[in-house]
């Protein structure tokens, strides 16, 4: 409990810091992301790239001229899928025919960033942005799916992994507004 108040400290710090102080911003962001599992030489060469998704809400204070300070609170999913095959018997040992499946291995995160951004451009903005984020982990699952023969299963298995992730976070993006008051952004 005392990870997730910390968490929570980490995100509402820098809205109650700039909250009063002048121009700012407050609203949704998401959308899907290519994710995938590195840094452990066996998954590196079993795990492929997938889909998967991120959502929540921003604040951002923007200082005169480019500058600003972003910050946010996310649900995103991270992880990779692991395709594969398996040789698939009776109880008798009789060969019944081999089985593709698809290991998804899911990890929900709640996370927020602090990000400096720079702005450039009059009506469409272009920006750049760099900052730390960190990320508790909610769930670890792990879904199989299987061509034939044999069902579904998942699992999870949350309890067996570090909770905390932290890293940097980089981006580039443009911003093209829709009104006086909401923008449409993408950003990379």
């Amino acid at each position: 409990m005392k990870g997730i108040a910390l968490f929570f400290l980490v995100f509402l710090l820098p809205m109650l810091m700039f909250a009063q102080a002048g121009k700012s911003a407050l609203g949704i962001e998401g959308g899907p992301s290519l994710i995938s599992l590195r840094g452990n030489p066996a998954n590196d060469t079993i795990n492929n790239p997938a889909i998967g998704f991120a959502g929540g809400m921003f604040f951002q204070y923007n200082f005169p001229k480019i500058f600003s300070i972003r910050t946010n609170i996310i649900f995103e999913r991270k992880g990779a899928v692991a395709p594969g095959e398996i040789y698939v018997t009776n109880d008798d040992r009789n060969f019944l025919g081999i089985a593709k499946y698809k290991v998804h291995t899911n990890l929900d995160f709640l996370s927020t960033s602090v990000l400096l951004r720079a702005t450039f451009g009059k009506k469409v903005r272009y920006f750049v942005n760099t900052g730390p984020y960190f990320g508790y982990l909610t769930k670890l699952s792990f879904s199989v799916k299987y061509s034939d023969f044999l069902p579904d299963s998942t699992i999870a298995d949350t309890n067996l992994t570090k909770r905390f992730d932290t890293g940097i976070v980089t981006g580039l993006g443009i911003s093209v507004p829709v009104t006086k008051k909401i923008s449409i952004s993408c950003e990379l």
